[in-house]
């Protein structure tokens, strides 16, 4: 249904597209954005930069609005011109709009807009996805800071004029158990990138094993559990690692633990990846393979699924019983045996059975993608925040 009235949503991210070094919240924002275009108004203020980096996009012209589409308007703010009076301006340009906030805890484009929103009475109505940073593992990091600004969000009761939108039932659950039984919650998976052709096969022999993790290098995504495991195993194995080193010292303790390997393994750091590469370089490889202590979504998850090449995770993103369905294994991270059994047996197996594996793993991906009701909850969303 295509409203008649278009709703005007205001969207306050850290980064957004050209960007890709920030991986799945920038993802998840794009296909936001270019599926609901259709039905709202958007207008979204991010930064000039891209996560970790200094110098500004380069094509881009910062501190003015750009219209990429009818319905589309970005602002790349060069963050040394993002004062409280300019976040506050453009909160009362969108007064009686949407704020939709991407983050918890980011000061400019979180925490100050949703300050400035309940101090000084805008009729903004707000709505913040948390994208994971509710999680058990996600809350332990840094755990005083973010105990301390959440505790605030509770006492002042900002948290009751919120609605939160989780993109699975854990979320839910987690925010939940963070300001109760808050009955203002939406439960909608983020959209996907299209669906697309699987990927060409690949040379599957006994013995040998090529595995890639793509995502952001922090303590979160649990990637030392994963290099200690493949000591374990038997056979010749390599893994490719893309991505942002998000937390330098946690990458150094990656870094010894990789000089210490045995010699049958084989350990690539590639550093970051664009987007438009991610398939090609999932179709190098057998498996994905991530250990992370939790995902609101994981888009890398689901484009190597796209791509028919299986993935081992852990059983904390929302990508449950894939040993069931076809799409390969979630894992707890209690069970070290289990983990090193499955790559074992990945590890042995032949071209037959991986053909077999691919398939299913792309079948699974095309009935997931066939889910044409949520847009129908995403306009539910927005339009029960009216």
């Amino acid at each position: 249904m295509i409203l008649e009235m278009r709703n005007n949503i205001l969207i306050f991210t850290d980064w957004y597209f050209p960007g890709y070094r920030a991986g799945g919240p920038i993802r998840s924002l794009v296909n936001f954005t270019n599926v609901m275009k259709d039905f709202f108004e958007i207008k979204i203020v991010t930064s000039n930069t891209d996560f970790g980096e200094k110098n500004p996009y380069s094509d881009i012209e910062a501190d003015k609005w750009i219209e990429i589409d009818e319905h589309v308007r970005i602002i790349y703010i060069n963050k040394k011109n993002l004062s409280i009076m300019r976040i506050y301006h453009i909160l009362k340009q969108n007064e009686n709009g949407i704020l939709y906030l991407n983050s918890l805890y980011s000061i400019s484009f979180s925490i100050i807009p949703l300050l400035l929103t309940d101090i000084t009475g805008l009729k903004n109505r707000i709505i913040i996805s948390p994208r994971g940073m509710l999680q058990k593992g996600a809350l332990a990091n840094k755990s005083f800071k973010k105990y301390l600004f959440l505790q605030l969000m509770k006492i002042s009761g900002i948290h009751k004029r919120i609605r939160f939108h989780a993109t699975d039932l854990q979320e839910k659950m987690d925010i939940q158990k963070v300001f109760r039984n808050n009955s203002n919650i939406n439960v909608i998976p983020n959209f996907i990138s299209k669906i697309t052709c699987p990927a060409n096969s690949i040379v599957k022999s006994r013995g040998s094993i090529k595995l890639v993790c793509i995502s952001i290098i922090t303590i979160m995504k649990n990637l030392h559990f994963l290099l200690e495991i493949l000591n374990s195993c038997h056979g010749e194995v390599e893994l490719d690692i893309y991505g942002t080193v998000k937390d330098g010292s946690y990458f150094k303790k990656c870094q010894e633990i990789i000089m210490k390997l045995n010699q049958n393994i084989t350990v690539r750091v590639n550093g970051d990846i664009e987007n438009s590469l991610v398939q090609k370089k999932l179709s190098e490889h057998h498996f994905f393979i991530l250990p992370t202590l939790g995902e609101n979504f994981g888009h890398a998850i689901f484009e190597s699924l796209n791509a028919g090449r299986p993935v081992i995770i852990s059983d904390l993103t929302p990508w449950r019983n894939l040993e069931k369905s076809g799409g390969g294994w979630d894992i707890s991270l209690n069970d070290k045996n289990a983990w090193i059994s499955t790559l074992q047996k990945c590890i042995m197996m032949g071209q037959e059975e991986y053909n077999k594996l691919s398939a299913l793993t792309y079948s699974f991906a095309r009935l997931y993608a066939e889910q044409p009701e949520i847009i129908e909850k995403y306009e539910e969303l927005f339009n029960a925040a009216s």
